[in-house]
């Protein structure tokens, strides 16, 4: 895990070519427990007349660089790499979509879950216009 800001990404490892869709699986499956864990804070949190957590993310699936960078005094572990750069651009996007989980169609082709396209978006710092998807079945929205 690695935190940005105010962003946070969580790296999950891919350790055989056959475990690639089990794992773009169980990401999906913890993004949708993450919305469903939220809703019920947000719950009691509207109840007690506190504002509500909003959040939304992205998920992605390729290879990216990491090692720990820095001075002995300050080392930090980082993630680095094309789909890290991804990953932060699709979650930039469930803000302008509306959408609070969004994914590459890389990932999408993994997972069996229904999902729906919510068209082709430019992301910054990505050379072609790309496909997001969402779930498909109302679940994290």
């Amino acid at each position: 895990m690695q935190f940005i800001g105010d962003a946070i990404l969580i790296v999950f490892e891919i350790g055989k070519c056959g475990d690639r869709a089990n794992v773009c699986a169980a990401a999906l499956e913890a993004a949708v427990d993450a919305f469903d864990s939220i809703a019920v804070v947000n719950h009691r949190r509207k109840r007690a007349g506190h504002a509500l957590i909003e959040f939304g993310l992205g998920l992605h699936v390729g290879t990216v660089t990491h090692a720990n960078v820095g001075s002995p005094d300050r080392l930090a572990f980082n993630v680095v790499g094309p789909a890290v750069n991804m990953t932060a651009r699709i979650q930039s996007m469930t803000k302008a979509l509306h959408t609070p989980l969004l994914m590459s169609a890389e990932f999408a082709k993994q997972v069996r879950s229904p999902l729906k396209s919510v068209g082709c978006h430019d992301l910054r710092g990505v050379a072609s216009a790309q496909e997001l998807f969402t779930v498909g079945d109302g679940s994290a929205t």
